[in-house]
């Protein structure tokens, strides 16, 4: 893991700043917009990420896969080809969405309803369209810069340009609402088009944005699909599925419901940072392996690392969540409370799903990739289905335990028995198990069913800390041993 020492340092340092900036950013939004504004938000920016996924039709995978072994990619010929390729369908992709949307925007009240704004209804759909447009031409430029190594540029992603988008956000909505919200979100999406164009000065500008050439290359499409067809497929049904429970959750129980989630996704973001880092690295690390067994085993120990430490930060976190959550959003967010413990528990096993789904990614294993995600997107969906009109968000947030619980436990699975590793993960697995049904049962019977006095609470929580201190104590040695700059046994 050696080689990924000065990349990971380069973008968790960048990370920590932006997701520290973007936090905060996020606090002021909260206040600025208040329950139900935040609500309408909460889906505008959940739409546009998801079309922003569905965009590359899983070419980004299949990039990083092809290209994920060469060092210079954008000097060889088939790299071009490929990242050119990616770039055309990004563009494709994104202007006819944009075409759909302004049809069932304007002409059908998606998003949008009537009944919903009293004014500024037009100026939303712009800026709404404005946003869907100009982040999914910026989709290939990423990959690009992410596959060619230059991560330096790449880490401004997430440290730069993510909290700037929040920032300006609140700013916006301390002075004009909704749209003010909308509208700062797209000045640095614009500001981010232009960057890109910088980024790659050999291609003829605004061409860099989103495709190098207009010039088709059939071959390297199909290519592109084949390899990621599977992740497209997945994505979409699970668009499909997933977001009109979102809408129906604001429908049935008004948006301020969906305004206390994103308190939860708040924090979710700030829980998810390390894999979200990690993976990308990761997995063109774990290209250079010859195997399953050997990428397994190349990732035991880190992985178990960041078990460790993401656990201690949700064990943590359940011992003052009340006060901060009081101490940051208000009393007014106090009915978060329970959501968002809910949503830690799901942040937990995806950031674990993320890293531990590399292996299998890097084997080209993406057929049980998909037959896993969609097995759980069914399972989560026919639950909420059931779940959502009787018990509102709480219907919600199991489905989304279910869509989380299902892949991390098929994949952790594998993950043992092909790495021959699991004694090793028997300490963390069995505090997790612990802690989780401890915080699910906590959060599902509400806390006036435990005894109030504050040293019981405490004990509660300090209990599995120090198990997992103890019984892990030969792992937070070795994290140690990474902070001072010596490797990691591979297993």
């Amino acid at each position: 893991m050696s080689t990924l020492r000065q990349p990971l340092i380069t973008l968790f340092s960048r990370g920590a700043i932006g997701r520290g900036v973007g936090f905060f950013a996020n606090l002021s939004l909260t206040h600025f917009l208040g329950p139900s504004l935040l609500g309408y938000f909460t889906i505008i920016v959940a739409a546009v990420q998801l079309l922003d996924t569905l965009g590359s039709l899983g070419g980004d995978y299949s990039l990083n896969y092809l290209l994920g072994r060469m060092r210079a990619p954008l000097e060889n010929r088939r790299g071009r080809l490929l990242v050119n390729s990616l770039g055309q369908i990004c563009f494709l992709s994104t202007v006819a969405y944009s075409a759909v949307l302004f049809v069932w925007l304007v002409f059908f009240g998606g998003l949008f309803p009537l009944s919903s704004f009293n004014s500024g209804r037009d100026l939303s759909i712009l800026l709404f369209l404005l946003m869907v447009l100009f982040e999914g031409l910026a989709s290939a430029p990423w990959d690009a810069l992410l596959v060619s190594r230059r991560i330096s540029e790449y880490s401004l992603r997430q440290g730069f340009f993510l909290p700037a988008r929040i920032s300006l956000a609140a700013i916006g909505a301390y002075y004009f609402g909704l749209n003010g919200a909308l509208s700062g979100w797209v000045l640095v999406v614009l500001a981010q088009f232009f960057w890109l164009a910088s980024c790659f000065p050999s291609f003829p500008f605004p061409l860099s944005c989103f495709c190098f050439s207009f010039s088709f290359d059939f071959r390297y499409i199909r290519l592109l699909w084949g390899r990621g067809s599977a992740f497209y497929i997945t994505n979409l049904i699970s668009a499909i599925v997933s977001f009109p429970l979102v809408l129906a959750l604001a429908s049935q129980h008004g948006y301020a419901e969906v305004g206390f989630l994103r308190i939860g996704q708040i924090l979710q973001q700030l829980f998810a940072f390390f894999s979200v880092t990690l993976s990308p690295l990761l997995f063109l690390r774990l290209r250079s392996f010859s195997g399953l067994r050997q990428r397994v085993g190349g990732l035991s120990a880190p992985f178990r690392l960041l078990w460790m430490s993401l656990l201690f930060v949700l064990i943590v976190y359940f011992l003052f969540d009340r006060v901060l959550l009081l101490s940051f959003f208000g009393v007014a967010f106090l009915p978060a409370l329970v959501p968002t413990r809910i949503l830690l528990v799901t942040a937990l096993l995806e950031a674990l799903y993320q890293v531990l789904v590399q292996p299998f990614l890097a084997s080209g294993k993406t057929s049980e990739y998909m037959l896993v995600q969609l097995a759980s997107i069914f399972s989560s969906g026919l639950l909420g289905y059931f779940l959502l009109p009787s018990l509102g968000i709480s219907g919600y947030l199991l489905s989304r335990v279910i869509l989380a619980l299902l892949p991390f436990s098929w994949y952790l699975f594998r993950f043992l028995i092909s790495g021959s590793v699991a004694v090793t993960f028997i300490p963390v697995l069995s505090v997790t198990a612990v802690t989780l049904a401890f915080c699910l049962t906590q959060s599902l019977v509400g806390d006036s069913s435990w005894p109030n006095a504050l040293w019981f609470h405490s004990f509660i929580w300090i209990f599995p800390l120090f198990l997992l201190l103890f019984l892990e104590r030969k792992g937070f040695g070795e994290a140690l041993s990474l902070v001072a700059g010596r490797d990691l046994p591979s297993s």
